[in-house]
Formats: C-alpha cells, sequence, structure tokens
C-alpha cells in the first residue's frame, strides 16, 4: 500500500499539474493554469475513488480587478450549470467588504446570500452582515449575523467585562434568522491574556444576563486548567443548568490524572469513571494518552507520528485508522457491534461505505447522494451547502437550496463556548439529503438512526462522535472539547516552553486557533500586529538578535521565532560579549535595543531584551519629564505575556502595591545577593502574577510575565513595557548605565 505524488512545472517553476494516486487504482488530479502574474485562472480537478468508478470533474475559475484582487470564484461539476462561490467588493481600504454567495446566477444579482464585513480603525474584523437587523433593503434576508467588540462593551456585568486594546475580543454577538434572537458573550482574561469567565447573555430583554451557557475557569502556572464551571442544557433566564463543575489533577509532567465533575448532570463532561484510588488516564512514554475510563477507551496504539492507529473500547468496539506517510488520513474503520463503518478520505472527497458522500468547496461543501432511478440503476444528485462562519472559522450555521420549495433553507447551526462544546437547548433545528421516493430528494430531520455524515464543525475540523469518543481531529493531535485540552504532547512544545504542552490555543480560543494541531496562531480576522497581539508567540516575522559595535554596525546575527528565546539570547550576549566597544540589539518589526559596555563594565541581563520605550504615552528614559516632576526609574519595552528575565541574583517576591491613582500595580521585588553592585534593591513594575512568598532566585531566571497596562487603566498611547527602579537604601539609583551605557 502507498500513495504516489506528483508534481509538474512550467518554466516559470509554478505547479501546473499535482497528482496523486493511491493504493486502490484511484487518483486525484489537479490542473491549474496562471496568467501572466501568477494568479490561477481556473483549476480543474479530476478524482476517482478506484478503478471501477466514473471520475468526477470539478472546475473552480476565478477572475480579479485591475489591483490583482480576488472578484469572482466560480465552482463546476461536470456539465452542471455554474454555481457561484463568490462575488467580492472591497472597500476604499483594499479590504474585503462584501461577498456574493451561492446561486446559479453569476453576476451576482440574485445570490443566496450577501456577506458584509465591517473593520475598526485598526483594521480588525468587527461586524458580519448586521447583528442588529437581518432583513437589509435590496437583499436576501440574512440567515446569519455576528459582531465583534474589543474596546467597546455594551455591558460590563458591573465591572466583569473591560475594554481591551490589546486585540483581546470583549464580547460577541450572533444572531440567526431561526428565531431573531440576539445572543452574546462577555469575556474576562486574566493578567497573561487567558480566558477567565465568558458570561452569556441575551440582550434586549427582561434579563439580559441569563447565564444559561456561562463557562468559568481557573488555571495553574503552567496554563493547565484547574477548573472549570459550566452551564447549559436550556435558554431560560430564571432557570439556569450547572452541567458541569469540574476539578482537574495533574502529574508533575502536565499530564492529566483525573476529573472529577461535582454536578450530577451527564451533559457536557461525563464523568464516568469515580473510583478516586484510579486515575482517569494513562499515558505512553511521549506523553500520548492511552486510557480513558470516563469514555471506556481501554487502549490506544500510535505510530512513529504519535497519531492514534486503533482506539480500542473493550467489548463495545474499536476505531482504526490509516495514514498517509506524511499523516494524512487516509481512512477511519469503526466496528461498533455487529456492523463496520468505513470512511475514505481521498484528497478532500470523503466516502461512507465506498459511496462519494461530500467534497469540500470554498464555501462549504457539495453533498452527492445517490438516487435510484425509475428505469433502474443509480445517479448521483450534488447539492450545494454552504456554510457561515465566525472569525475563527467555526461553522455557525449550513444552509442550502431545498429540492422541493426552491428556497434557502438552514440544515443545522453550531453554536459554542469558548472552548468548543457545542451548545444545546436552542434553535435544534437538523436537517439532511435523504432520498424519499425513486428520483426524489428531500430535506429529512435527522434521527439517531439516520444520523448526519458532516461532521465539521468546531475549528471547522472534524468531530469524531463514534463510540462516544467525542473529540475533534484536528491532523496532528485529537482535542477533547469538553474538557479545553489536547490528548497528546504539542508536536512543537519547545517553541512555546512556558506553555502546558497540552493547553488549547494559550488558553484563548476566543482569539487564537490552531489549524493543525501543531501551533495556535491568530485567527483569521483577528489583529495580527506582533506589536500589539496576545500571548507569547504570534509574530509572523520573528526576531533578529544583532551583535553590533559602537557606531551600530552589525557584527553576528541570530534569528529566533520565539520572543521569548530571542530576549533570552540578547541578555546572554549582553552578559558574556566582550565590553571593548561591542553591544547586542534585538530587531522585531518596530523595536530595537543597543548596548555599548566600556572595557572592565559588565552589563546586566535585560529583563525584556527590549529597549527603552518611547512612545506617545511618554519617553522611558531616567529622568524623563512627567508633568511637574522627573521619571525616576527606567521604562523597557516589552511585548504583553512576554517571559521576564531577572536582572541579578538574589532573593524575590511577587506582591502588588496600589499607586497614587489608585491602581494595583503588579511588581517583583530582588534583593541582590552580590553588596558591590551600587544598588541593593531592584524593583521591576508590570510584571504578574501575584502569588507565593520569598525565593531565591538566579540571574536569567524566568521571574514572571508583563502585564497589558490597559488592563491595569492606563490610557491606549501608553505602550507595552515593564518599569525598572534601583535603589541604594533609600537613595535612587539611574538603572541606565547597568542595560545599556556607562
Amino acid at each position: 500500500m502507498g500513495v504516489l505524488n506528483e508534481m509538474v512545472y512550467d518554466n516559470k517553476a509554478r505547479p501546473v499539474r499535482m497528482r496523486t494516486d493511491d493504493y486502490y487504482s484511484g487518483y486525484t488530479q489537479v490542473d491549474t493554469k496562471f496568467n501572466f502574474i501568477g494568479n490561477p485562472v481556473y483549476a480543474q480537478t479530476q478524482h476517482r475513488k478506484d478503478g471501477t468508478m466514473q471520475p468526477v470533474t470539478v472546475k473552480d475559475a476565478f477572475t480579479y480587478d485591475a489591483r490583482e484582487r480576488p472578484l469572482t470564484h466560480t465552482h463546476k461539476i461536470g456539465s452542471l450549470p455554474t454555481q457561484l462561490m463568490a462575488k467580492n467588493t472591497y472597500d476604499a481600504l483594499g479590504r474585503l467588504e462584501s461577498k456574493k454567495v451561492g446561486g446559479t446566477d453569476i453576476t451576482g444579482s440574485t445570490s443566496f446570500q450577501n456577506v458584509d464585513h465591517k473593520y475598526n480603525v485598526r483594521g480588525w474584523l468587527t461586524d458580519i452582515n448586521n447583528v442588529a437587523n437581518l432583513a437589509v433593503a435590496g437583499a436576501p434576508v440574512d440567515l446569519f449575523a455576528f459582531k465583534l467588540n474589543y474596546n467597546i462593551v455594551e455591558n460590563n456585568i458591573n465591572g466583569a467585562v473591560s475594554p481591551l486594546f490589546n486585540g483581546n475580543i470583549a464580547e460577541t454577538f450572533w444572531r440567526t434568522s431561526s428565531d431573531n434572537i440576539k445572543r452574546k458573550y462577555g469575556h474576562t482574561y486574566d493578567y497573561q491574556n487567558r480566558l477567565l469567565d465568558a458570561w452569556y447573555q441575551v440582550p434586549n430583554t427582561a434579563v439580559p444576563l441569563t447565564n444559561s451557557y456561562n463557562e468559568h475557569l481557573t488555571y495553574d502556572t503552567n496554563g493547565n486548567i484547574l477548573t472549570l464551571q459550566r452551564n447549559g442544557e436550556q435558554d431560560i433566564a430564571n432557570s439556569v443548568i450547572g452541567i458541569d463543575e469540574l476539578v482537574y489533577s495533574y502529574d508533575d509532567g502536565n499530564k492529566l490524572l483525573g476529573v472529577r465533575d461535582y454536578e450530577m448532570f451527564s451533559a457536557g463532561f461525563n464523568d464516568g469513571h469515580t473510583n478516586p484510588l484510579v486515575d482517569d488516564f494513562e499515558y505512553d512514554n511521549f506523553g500520548n494518552m492511552t486510557r480513558d475510563r470516563n469514555k471506556d477507551i481501554e487502549g490506544v496504539v500510535y505510530n512513529h507520528l504519535n497519531l492514534p492507529t486503533e482506539i480500542s473500547f473493550g467489548s463495545l468496539g474499536t476505531i482504526e485508522y490509516l495514514y498517509g506517510a506524511t499523516g494524512t488520513k487516509l481512512q477511519k474503520k469503526v466496528n461498533e457491534g455487529d456492523g463496520i463503518s468505513i470512511t475514505d478520505y481521498r484528497g478532500g472527497f470523503q466516502y461512507t461505505n465506498n459511496a462519494l458522500d461530500h467534497f469540500p468547496t470554498a464555501e462549504g461543501y457539495v453533498k452527492a447522494t445517490s438516487n435510484a432511478s425509475a428505469g433502474g440503476g443509480n445517479t448521483t444528485v450534488y447539492n450545494y451547502v454552504f456554510n457561515y462562519t465566525d472569525h475563527l472559522g467555526n461553522i455557525r450555521l449550513r444552509y442550502s437550496k431545498d429540492p422541493q420549495t426552491g428556497q434557502l433553507a438552514i440544515l443545522e447551526e453550531d453554536h459554542y463556548y469558548p472552548f468548543g462544546l457545542k451548545h444545546k437547548g436552542y434553535n435544534a433545528k437538523h436537517e439532511v439529503f435523504e432520498v424519499s421516493l425513486p428520483n426524489t430528494i428531500t430535506l429529512t430531520p435527522v434521527t439517531p438512526l439516520t444520523g448526519d455524515s458532516y461532521k465539521y464543525k468546531f475549528g471547522g475540523k472534524e468531530l469524531q462522535s463514534e463510540l462516544g469518543l467525542e473529540m475533534y481531529d484536528f491532523g496532528m493531535r485529537n482535542y477533547d472539547p469538553a474538557l479545553g485540552r489536547w490528548m497528546n504532547m504539542d508536536p512543537l512544545a519547545e517553541a512555546m516552553r512556558r506553555h502546558s504542552p497540552y493547553n488549547y490555543a494559550f488558553d484563548n480560543p476566543v482569539y487564537f486557533i490552531d489549524p493543525d494541531g501543531m501551533m495556535p496562531g491568530v485567527g483569521g480576522f483577528a489583529n495580527v500586529d506582533s506589536n500589539t497581539s496576545t500571548g507569547s508567540f504570534e509574530t509572523s516575522g520573528g526576531f533578529d538578535v544583532n551583535t553590533v559595535d559602537k557606531k551600530g554596525n552589525i557584527l553576528e546575527t541570530q534569528y529566533h521565532a520565539d520572543v521569548n528565546d530571542a530576549g533570552n539570547a540578547a541578555s546572554a550576549i549582553a552578559a558574556t560579549i566582550d565590553h571593548g566597544g561591542s553591544g547586542v540589539a534585538l530587531q522585531s518589526s518596530s523595536a530595537q535595543t543597543r548596548g555599548d559596555g566600556e572595557e572592565g563594565q559588565d552589563l546586566l541581563v535585560n529583563p525584556t531584551g527590549l529597549g527603552i520605550r518611547n512612545d506617545a504615552g511618554g519617553k522611558g528614559h531616567y529622568g524623563a519629564p512627567r508633568g511637574s516632576r522627573q521619571h525616576y526609574g527606567l521604562d523597557l519595552q516589552s511585548i504583553d505575556g512576554q517571559d521576564i528575565i531577572s536582572p541579578v541574583s538574589g532573593s524575590a517576591i511577587n506582591s502588588s502595591f496600589v499607586n497614587s491613582k489608585g491602581i494595583t500595580i503588579p511588581t517583583i521585588v530582588i534583593i541582590p545577593t552580590d553588596a558591590n553592585l551600587g544598588f541593593n534593591k531592584l524593583e521591576i513594575l508590570y510584571v504578574g502574577p501575584v502569588e507565593g512568598g520569598w525565593r531565591n532566585i538566579s540571574g536569567g531566571d524566568v521571574i514572571g510575565q508583563s502585564v497589558n497596562l490597559q488592563s491595569l487603566g492606563y490610557p491606549t498611547n501608553v505602550g507595552p513595557h515593564v518599569h525598572v527602579q534601583m535603589k541604594l537604601d533609600k537613595a535612587r539609583i539611574n538603572p541606565t548605565p547597568y542595560f545599556f551605557e556607562r
């Protein structure tokens, strides 16, 4: 068995043919024609599962405007009518303003839906359609609308939800045409930008804060979830049901050992194993979960890529997987009771028990239904299904044209808790295409017997619900939305060392996505500015650590993708270089620092590895004017959430104090061991978390993370930084020579 991939290029090294031949004598071939500057004019796909089947031919065609922006995208199956995927219009800044989707009128005049987008002044997405009004004059009634609030809060829930200025999302709203009710979440975060609370609300009602689908979390210092409280099952304000009150327990290696649910309710997480003397979970030597007693999983076998090849549920059955050499899933076989179900994955074309079920399009998928013709034999009927997705790519609503009435019909709605579990208790309509009579395809309500073969939901990923598994397959790992955790180690854990290798999306699933289970990234429409975004690993360009001489000439350059690695490297160079006139610089898109030492004088480790703050909110050098007074400290640029490094060895405590404006300032105080430094007390402000007592530290140790200043009440023109101040007894000392020039 094997899969053969072939690539053919033109004389400009563009891939004009990509072909995959599989072990069933099937193939998928994509031929692409490019225009002069390299944009695809069309891509024609031919697919056949095996030698006994007729090939399916699909053609995607594209046009562009004068600025080479995608203008139209059409889709055609064989000789069937051409379907409009998208007709785009853009605003004056080049952002997607409107998209007409669906229908055989490729001009877009009678499209199924008009999907409108709005943005704030920073270019961040704020609206998909109008959540206040689905019936816009001159356009089809919107089936779905979505809204994001960042620095505007419509209901602060007695101060629990605050305006945010670092790209974090304060509120999300949604509305569908099923019941035309606007719903929303208000979000709160800790200093590490981890989600703490999701407050569910139904605005413009007698009781807006219904709490019906709240989610509340706490974490340990590694980012593992310690507790999770969740409500659900019905959207009734005066009758809230608590479905989960989870308490997590771990070993010393971030592996989850057990979860105890103190809510006696089977919805949400099902605590199927309550013996306190035996752990719920077991793992192999590579950190892969091999047993889950809550789900009756008795064993999991993994291949060399740490992908599961067999999941055993004992006498209940098994799930078996087949992969290609690169980890691409090719087949899933479910043995359940007396029946066997086989799902084949062939380059996007998905088969159930050897019958083509569906294949993807740019705006959803095509459902293939085998229909017995009156004269004998079978024909395949294709129905286009379109997806509405939110800013993270979560599928929120699926719709299609009813083959009997010719009207648009909603097939299913999926609305989620922040960590991916689906809401239950409202807008539960769920229909699929079925053959009711020969030559008659109808939309039929889903039942436990019929089910729905299209299981792509949260993150656009496939939910594996067979045998009660209830995990999403992200490609390289499997994710449990009821627990908010992966069941496997992060393959790139070394790139995000301060995070638990099992946490999902840096514990901020409202902002981050994980496209393939390898590494979190910023959602498609969220803020992607590396200087203002949240978390510790989201810069796309990385950082250069440059060793420079006194004239600024670069002597050596090191590249680091992770800001923490770059900061550590810069600090290490600054502490060890020959101080005959060289220094160190850490460069990102807008930040550079340089330290020039003189012979015989040592530089301390720079806590952030970045330079002195100089922004619209003021200058950060020692002695800078602050109204009627001077700035008696040094402000070092930082990135929200980055690791802060101790400049010296000594005794330290993470504490806080209330300043003259009533703001609580998280601070670390260090008493250095070396009595000959010229100072005997070092304070670094805006460093969290505030926890623990006095402890011994060494120079270069991570002592905390930088805190977002707007969360402390500072205005938006004050850029991210930490404040360093030194004292010798009661006398103030200028910190600048210790980190830069002496």
